[in-house]
């Protein structure tokens, strides 16, 4: 029998002397993720502005591959592609891609892209119909490739559209 009250004791004992967890407090929890919240806040924006940065640089690049894709087309055969329905290859320019270019996905800045030869009031054009930009980001895309001005030079901005004049 005592050896039975002295082994309760020894159990009662052990579980006094074990150290407790230490958890987090509801106010820590809560420092935790105001902080986590402020990060996003900071992180979030500058994020959206570096991919938008991206997709404009990836836009003046195709512009330079295609209009060059499109002059060489009028160099080698004295005229410029027949007009297309939008988002479908000229004729005849498959074979003057290095790589190959998704001209039937949207452009990088949000819509499609188009041939116009004679419908506009250019002779021809490359278009972008519907980008989604706003305007000051257009400008922002004019002056990396153009003179900034979506008005004049042969980047301008046609209605919704965004227009890189091949022929006047």
């Amino acid at each position: 029998m005592e050896n039975l009250q002295e082994l309760k004791s020894r159990a009662g004992a052990d579980l006094r002397r074990r150290p407790r967890r230490a958890r987090m407090t509801l106010f820590e929890v809560l420092i935790v993720v105001a902080i986590i919240g402020l990060l996003a806040t900071l992180v979030i924006p500058a994020f959206l502005k570096a991919t938008r940065e991206a997709q404009d640089s990836r836009f003046t690049s195709d512009l330079r591959t295609l209009s060059g894709v499109l002059e060489a087309y009028r160099m080698d055969s004295g005229a410029w592609p027949s007009e297309v329905a939008t988002s479908v290859w000229p004729p005849g320019i498959y074979p003057y891609f290095m790589h190959r270019f998704a001209w039937d996905k949207p452009s990088s800045i949000g819509g499609e892209w188009d041939w116009e030869y004679g419908t506009r009031s250019y002779a021809a054009c490359l278009a972008v119909v519907g980008p989604d930009r706003t305007t000051d980001q257009l400008l922002a895309i004019d002056a990396r490739c153009d003179d900034g001005n979506l008005s004049t030079g042969v980047l301008r901005q046609d209605g919704s559209d965004l227009v890189l004049i091949m022929e006047e």
